[in-house]
């Protein structure tokens, strides 16, 4: 799949107990529901402070990943940081733990997320209401964009306008870490996936788009280039740099 530019609906198994629109996870009010509904769960901010910040400390691919991210960081001489589509904040709270020196802010659409960030996370420079794809919150030139697993949140067109918007705006650097990249192997687990969920009669909702890594490549390539890739945390890493 190095060479298909293909893009596809990804569906994610719930119990039917969890009350969500047709929409699945494509409203901010969805993902308030979730991650309230569960807060011990995978998309949930843990029961306390106290139970977030354990949760995050013993992943140990996030735990790579961060110091990953943090040699990056470093290499480009960056002093500030603004990562989107947050969620559970415990990638971010690991980055600023390891680099303490750096001002982040962080950014989430589904505001009672945010307020229960600002709870946990009172390390963190600012934590605010971003839109990913209304890119107003790109504010300076020298604060590096960190989008962590939310290339499945939007689709091709859109990303392709957050990419231009970006660059008009003089963002001149993005690290981009896919979780939705469309391979063999993962499409493989996409189907098993499915089929699972329904032989248990869960719910299957739409949950954004999974997209092999040529598509992804080819909504960024006429506004930023990918001038590094990396292992970090069983992701892979991307750098981009703004097109002059």
């Amino acid at each position: 799949m190095t060479w298909l530019r293909l893009t596809v609906p990804h569906l994610y198994p719930f119990e039917r107990s969890l009350k969500l629109g047709p929409r699945g996870l494509q409203t901010a009010e969805a993902w308030d529901s979730l991650r309230t509904a569960e807060p011990s769960g995978s998309f949930g901010l843990g029961q306390s402070r106290g139970d977030w910040q354990s949760r995050a400390l013993a992943n140990s691919e996030l735990q790579a990943r961060a110091l990953a991210l943090v040699g990056l960081i470093r290499q480009w001489g960056t002093q500030s940081l603004v990562s989107l589509g947050v969620g559970t904040g415990m990638l971010e709270f690991l980055l600023k733990r390891n680099a303490p020196e750096i001002k982040l802010r962080c950014g989430d659409f589904a505001p009672a997320t945010v307020e229960l960030l600002r709870d946990r996370f009172p390390e963190c420079d600012s934590i605010e209401v971003m839109d990913l794809a209304k890119p107003v919150w790109a504010t300076t030139t020298k604060e590096v964009v960190l989008l962590h697993r939310v290339d499945t949140e939007l689709a091709d067109d859109a990303w392709k306008a957050v990419f231009r918007d970006l660059r008009a705006r003089s963002c001149e650097r993005i690290v981009l870490v896919p979780a939705g990249l469309l391979t063999p192997r993962t499409g493989a687990r996409e189907a098993r996936s499915i089929v699972a969920a329904v032989v248990r009669r869960q719910a299957l909702r739409p949950s954004g788009w999974l997209r092999t890594p040529a598509r992804m490549r080819q909504l960024f390539q006429d506004s930023y280039a990918l001038s590094l890739v990396f292992p970090g945390g069983g992701l892979p890493i991307w750098a981009l740099e703004r097109r002059r």
